[in-house]
């Protein structure tokens, strides 16, 4: 008899300290994904986001980048595939409204997507649509890019990306005046 209550009190034991260390890496994991965005308040990365209207002739094809680091926000409307570039306009920004942005891109699930190579090309995907662009940068070099589209479907993007364009867009004083018209 003692054996067996022995034996069901070592097994309970390890059902219970496998529950604590699959509940407690998950929640470290967590963790990291919520402070992740945080760390880059005082660094030269930045958040970027570029809109690009539907396929269509060079003469007619639009889209806009922002980009948002801790010194400045910096909007730019662009013609053709070219990348010609129609306007631009840069706005100060400081650490606390970078950091709250951060915050609220992480909480949007702006760092979650698919990774894998083979899905990376947006080029194509929703031709009468808008294709959405999310990318953090430092320097000319990418730290992360993912995409979705207005039309749904195929993405890599796995975030609220409604929310994550508002977000964008709110960064721009006079979005609607310079961007309005750009798709």
């Amino acid at each position: 008899m003692k054996f067996i209550i022995g034996f069901l009190i070592t097994i309970g034991l390890l059902i219970f300290v496998f529950v604590l260390i699959f509940r407690g890496g998950g929640n470290d994991q967590q963790q990291k994904l919520q402070t992740k965005l945080l760390n880059y308040v005082n660094s030269s990365v930045e958040m970027q986001l570029t809109v690009r209207g539907q396929v269509s002739a060079d003469q007619t094809h639009k889209e806009y980048r922002i980009t948002i680091g801790n010194t400045e926000s910096t909007i730019e409307v662009f013609d053709g595939y070219q990348g010609n570039l129609v306007s631009s306009q840069t706005y100060p920004n400081n650490g606390a409204a970078y950091a709250d942005f951060l915050q609220a891109l992480q909480l949007a699930g702006y760092t979650l997507g698919n990774d894998d190579k083979k899905v990376a090309d947006d080029r194509g995907y929703c031709a009468t649509g808008t294709r959405y662009i999310m990318g953090i940068k430092d320097g000319n070099k990418d730290i992360q890019r993912y995409w979705a589209t207005s039309c749904g479907g195929a993405a890599t993007f796995k975030g609220k990306t409604n929310l994550v364009t508002g977000l964008f867009n709110r960064q721009i004083p006079d979005f609607e005046k310079i961007a309005g018209n750009a798709l």
